[in-house]
């Protein structure tokens, strides 16, 4: 156990005071200690579980190829030999190697991005009426120069009614 603590104000406490403070402190210090250790064999499982579950992730969740990768046909062409400064292998000197590389033809169809679909749709007055009308939003259109405008306001905005995404 650690030395009592004596301070300058401990002529008001009794010697018995004095004891039961300085038991209390020790065994304050090993409840923190104790906190102490739990918290960080809490973070060392934590990090252990994250870098499992990371590694299980990568191995069963990814991708995996569609099937056996075909390698290339190499094809040798003899050619000059390089110069002396090169630090090519010898064996690599008389001779240039092409690979022949294959692509999936259907790969631009299968990832272009697709076209959105219109959401653009052509009503007559009549029809923009009644489809309002039929919503329970009923307006007029009024006339205005090279503009139309509708005279009662229709939209969830400007009635001041919420959206609810769906």
């Amino acid at each position: 156990m650690r030395a009592p603590i004596h301070h300058e104000d401990n002529e008001q406490f009794t010697a018995e005071g004095i004891a039961r403070r300085d038991a209390m402190l020790g065994e304050l210090l090993g409840v923190l200690k104790r906190t102490h250790r739990v918290r960080r064999a809490r973070r060392a499982v934590a990090t252990v579980a994250t870098v499992a579950f990371a590694f299980l992730a990568v191995r069963f969740w990814a991708p995996a190829t569609s099937g056996p990768v075909e390698m290339p046909r190499m094809v040798e062409v003899p050619g000059d030999s390089p110069p002396p400064d090169t630090d090519r292998p010898t064996h690599l000197a008389a001779a240039v190697v092409i690979a022949t590389v294959r692509t999936d033809p259907t790969i631009v169809q299968r990832y272009r991005a697709q076209p959105a679909e219109s959401q653009v749709i052509r009503l007559t007055d009549q029809s923009l009426l009644d489809t309002l009308a039929s919503i329970h939003r009923p307006a007029g259109l009024i006339y205005r120069d090279d503009r139309v405008v509708l005279s009662a306001p229709v939209t969830d905005e400007e009635l001041g009614l919420r959206r609810v995404d769906r």
